[in-house]
């Protein structure tokens, strides 16, 4: 990847030129930092570390407790900077997510030539380091030539993005305040600008059976396992899984996630899932949810005992 200058950020430099040396240690020192979702606290530390010796004072920095209303408990809310500037024109919020996916757990980030790598056989977690590292960028640079003369803006870092947003979905907005105008950095290049996205649904789903021992009873149970699998080969072959196209309408579907059993004597009892929904249309991802639903409602329905008994419950 290539980190991009600050010019990006929307705080406009003075003529001097930023010290692109610096820019990519501040990367890499962020990149180095483990921070799977959930487990932001030290690549938050680092970056008010950084913020403070910039200069910005402690009372324009503080966190939102997100992590006690996201759906995963972690040890760290959203970050929010505010920058008054000369406090005239547009606010503006610039934003970044601190969290990596695990596979970037570990990431050792090194220079090769005009690339950086990770040294370590892991991802290099340049989503969303390099978005953190660009804001930065653009912070420090400017504060250290001794210039404020730009326009007031608010910065949030983000935790819990890769998991749904989570972060996001419960920013306390009443700390960001009021805003013109907002961009976020993650992801393709300087480039390249956004102005859509389309949008998802992520579902838990728990299907719950009837237990019994595999080798001397095995009719008595009503495997949790056959239920879920039943709703699965269903939405593939109604087209609800994978590229969904109905009509003029399209989207996605996806089971990401399937878990469940102790032992392989057991009929099992209950399996957890994950699914996801996309689509631009709010209606299309409204149905595709739906006949998820549906289609493990009726697959549970259809799974009894040797009695014809179901303790078949589906929780999405």
């Amino acid at each position: 990847m290539t980190v991009p200058s600050a010019a990006e950020c929307n705080l406009p430099m003075t003529n001097n030129e930023v010290n692109t040396d610096n820019a990519l240690d501040r990367y890499l020192t962020i990149t180095a930092i483990p921070g799977r979702s959930g487990d932001e606290a030290a690549v938050a530390a680092k970056i008010v570390e950084i913020l403070r010796e910039a200069g910005v004072p402690d009372s324009q920095i503080e966190f939102d407790g997100a992590e006690t209303r996201t759906r995963l408990d972690g040890n760290c809310g959203n970050l929010i900077v505010s920058l008054p500037g000369n406090g005239k024109g547009s606010r503006t919020l610039l934003s970044a997510h601190m969290d990596t996916v695990p596979i970037c757990v570990g990431s050792q980030p090194v220079v090769q030539g005009d690339e950086v790598h990770s040294s370590a056989p892991t991802g290099l977690g340049a989503d969303d380091r390099a978005g953190c590292g660009a804001i930065l960028t653009a912070i420090v640079e400017r504060l250290k030539q001794g210039d404020e003369n730009f326009p007031p803006a608010v910065i949030s870092f983000l935790v819990q993005e890769e998991i749904g947003l989570e972060g996001a979905r419960n920013l306390d907005i009443a700390k960001v305040g009021q805003v013109d105008r907002a961009f976020n950095f993650d992801g393709g290049t300087v480039e390249k600008l956004t102005i859509g996205a389309i949008g998802g649904e992520r579902m838990a789903i728990t299907v719950t059976g009837i237990p019994a021992h595999a080798g001397v009873a095995p009719q008595e149970g009503a495997s949790a396992i056959v239920m879920a699998s039943r709703a699965i080969v269903d939405l593939d072959a109604r087209g609800w899984l994978g590229k969904v196209q109905q009509g003029d309408q399209a989207g996605t579907s996806n089971v990401g996630v399937f878990q469940g059993g102790e032992a392989t004597n057991v009929i099992t009892p209950e399996v957890n899932l994950r699914a996801e929904a996309r689509s631009h249309s709010a209606e299309m991802r409204t149905r595709i949810v739906s006949e998820i639903r549906q289609a493990f409602e009726r697959a549970a329905a259809e799974v009894t005992n040797h009695k014809g008994a179901a303790l078949s419950l589906i929780h999405i």
